[in-house]
């Protein structure tokens, strides 16, 4: 039979009930606290957070800009297989729902982190979002995957500006290309980042496509003034030349007009330099008239004593 507890063991038992209780409390309002802090934090940031629970893809969260972006918060009914359908997700470019298997929310569910940057989400008011969208999982303490967490940007204006930036590039490529001139744009390495077909011509250097390559290893026995100009280029000097001997390799000599540009990046950094060019060897060279031809047909020269008398 066992003993009834003392007086004072009675005592301690219900010191330390009122200290887990304390503790508990103090627990209970520092999880509360965090929560608030959270929740303010992920309401203030300027990314969509969106979580779902795992495996169901049930969704647990959504902060205000996950909000704002989808045009939308927890939808009732939403699951892994059909998030994209009640979000109104899409592959960019098509008209389908972006494929289940491929979305970084499924991904993270499955235990794998995931980026795709071509989620067009179409919201209710009918207008649409490109998105950026990034997934990983999310692990208890056990190891296992209880959620999955996304975080995402809205890169509709970035991805417009990347588009006609490229397109800008393609129409310069297409004018370079075709401009009837000898003109070539290189980067600070002197490799070509286009041409013109008459560059290539102009020069003996085929029909190939020059982009990539060295304007040094096409030129050898270039000048050592001409590189040492380039280097002024460089460092923003515009250089022109009215009239310039440029030996050929095959020994033979042409005159040439040029002119040397620096262009620079956005940030106003010096990328390289443009050439602009012109093959002037026939305007230099002034051909001497052919002597007249005598009644035999050979040809006479002409000296002092034949001048024209008048009659």
């Amino acid at each position: 039979m066992s003993e009834k507890p003392t007086y004072d063991e009675l005592v301690q038992r219900v010191l330390e009930l009122e200290k887990a209780e304390l503790d508990f409390k103090a627990t209970e309002e520092g999880l509360a606290g965090n929560n608030r802090l959270m929740k303010v934090l992920l309401d203030n940031l300027k990314v969509g957070v969106f979580m779902v629970e795992a495996p169901s893809g049930k969704p647990l969260l959504a902060n205000r800009a996950a909000i704002e972006m989808l045009g939308r918060g927890i939808v009732d009914g939403s699951h892994k297989d059909n998030l994209a359908e009640m979000y109104k997700a899409y592959k960019l470019g098509t008209d389908d729902f972006y494929p289940v298997d491929q979305m970084p929310i499924s991904q993270g569910i499955k235990g794998r982190s995931h980026t795709v940057d071509d989620m067009v989400v179409v919201l209710p008011d009918g207008n649409n979002v490109l998105l950026e969208v990034s997934g990983s999982p999310v692990l208890d303490q056990q190891g296992k995957v209880a959620a999955s967490l996304v975080c995402f940007s809205d890169i509709t204006e970035r991805k417009q500006s990347e588009l006609a930036l490229r397109h800008n590039e393609e129409l310069l490529q297409l004018f370079v290309k075709h401009t009837p001139a000898a003109v070539a744009m290189c980067d600070r390495q002197m490799r070509y980042l286009s041409h013109s077909d008459r560059w290539a011509q102009d020069y003996g250097l085929g029909a190939e496509n020059l982009v990539g390559r060295c304007h040094y290893d096409l030129f050898p026995d270039l000048p050592a003034h001409w590189k040492k100009e380039h280097q002024r280029c460089f460092d923003g000097e515009v250089i022109e030349k009215e009239v310039e001997p440029f030996p050929r390799k095959d020994g033979s000599m042409d005159w040439v007009q040029r002119k040397l540009c620096p262009w620079r990046h956005r940030s106003d950094e010096i990328g390289g330099l443009i050439m602009f060019t012109e093959v002037i060897t026939e305007k230099k060279t002034v051909r001497r008239p052919t002597p007249p031809k005598s009644k035999n047909g050979s040809h006479r020269h002409i000296g002092r004593g034949d001048r024209p008398r008048l009659q």
